[in-house]
């Protein structure tokens, strides 16, 4: 699953939160989500993406971040800590 553009409000928040749930069958299968062609990434939608992962792993699945080294979601999520993957984007 790939975001492209950025992850503005709270609706892009929701959109992003059902999006994740649908592909991952109600949080129950591992996804890769690919922020690399994200160009905005708030604290919100950091939230909403560790909230995702507690939830799945909590039903034995996992949500995988990956973002290539350079790009704004790289950089907020090393900056916060936040475990991703790094792809050639």
């Amino acid at each position: 699953m790939t975001v492209t553009g950025g992850v503005w409000a709270f609706r892009d928040v929701e959109e992003l939160d059902r999006a994740i749930t649908t592909a991952s069958e109600g949080l129950t299968r591992s996804i890769t989500l690919d922020l690399s062609r994200a160009d905005f990434l708030p604290s919100l939608g950091i939230g909403t993406l560790l909230s995702l992962r507690r939830r799945m792993r909590l039903h034995g699945a996992d949500l995988t971040v990956v973002a290539a080294p350079g790009t704004v979601a790289h950089r907020v999520l090393m900056i916060t800590g936040v475990e991703v993957v790094e792809t050639d984007g």
